[in-house]
């Protein structure tokens, strides 16, 4: 399957799994999440954010995004979660659903979970947005890999979800995948 073939196979499944919502108001139902996303085609389509790769990206897989608390996330799922839902949902439930909303909200489909290292003699993380000593909890943009990569996002749905993170003057990094290479194989 070529690249444009394939690219087109995502984007009608993404159209396939959204709902749009014609009031432009962000909501969720138990039905699904209802978000606001205009259309365009390929030749109108806005640039993907302007992204240098990291150096020495072929070593380890990298991570672009922004160190996050599990807690800020299940508080904005209850925000969002319908009420009779609330009592059976877990932490994972919350996590994921959370995942969910700010994917709608803020229109990048690909946001993702994944823990990063870090040198906390080099850089300071919250605690709550620590896994472990040495280990940062990342909201994920993409990856360097050539197929994450390609999906990244464009700068206003970046901007959107700096907004909701209330990190408007922050921007997202690099972060070094926690897991050996061997791990993938």
């Amino acid at each position: 399957m070529s690249m444009l073939q394939n690219e087109a196979l995502h984007r009608s499944k993404l159209q396939k799994q959204e709902v749009s919502n014609p009031d432009a108001n962000q909501t969720a139902s138990s039905q699904g999440i209802t978000t606001r996303r205009v259309k365009t085609t390929g030749a109108t389509r806005p640039p993907r954010i302007t992204l240098p790769l990291p150096a020495n990206s072929h070593l380890r897989l990298q991570f672009y995004g922004f160190p996050f608390s599990r807690i800020w996330l299940m508080d904005y799922a209850r925000k969002y979660a319908p009420p009779e839902e609330l009592p059976e949902a877990d932490e994972v439930d919350l996590v994921f659903f959370g995942l969910r909303c700010l994917r709608a909200f803020s229109g990048i489909i690909c946001l993702g979970i994944e823990e990063a290292r870090y040198d906390p003699r080099k850089i300071s993380i919250p605690e709550d947005c620590l896994c472990e000593p040495g280990v940062v909890r990342v909201l994920c943009l993409c990856a360097n890999d050539w197929e994450s990569y390609s999906r990244r996002p464009i700068q206003a749905n970046l901007d959107r979800l700096k907004k909701i993170l209330g990190k408007e003057e922050e921007s997202p990094r690099w972060w070094e995948d926690v897991h050996d290479p061997r791990y993938y194989e």
